[in-house]
């Protein structure tokens, strides 16, 4: 299982909300929960791990920049370029 968090400033906003909800459900073997308190997700992945642009991708679709917190445990940013 791989753990990740991520900090997106203006999670809170309902509507934001609602489409990251939208987008994260469609990926299959993840789990989620959201601290719209302190704008943070909770991501643990037991299948397929998306790649961190992909990731970014989804938030960016919704308007928010997304900065992962900790260590990434994703492919090595050689194999991203």
């Amino acid at each position: 299982m791989i753990e990740v968090e991520v900090y997106a400033a203006g999670l809170r906003e309902p509507s934001r909300m609602m489409r990251l909800a939208l987008e994260l459900d469609t990926i299959d073997g993840m789990h989620y929960k959201v601290d719209t308190r302190h704008d943070l997700v909770y991501m643990q992945f037991t299948e397929t791990v998306p790649t961190k642009h992909e990731l970014h991708d989804i938030f960016d679709r919704i308007g928010l920049e997304a900065k992962f917190v900790g260590q990434v445990p994703f492919e090595d940013e050689a194999q991203e370029e």
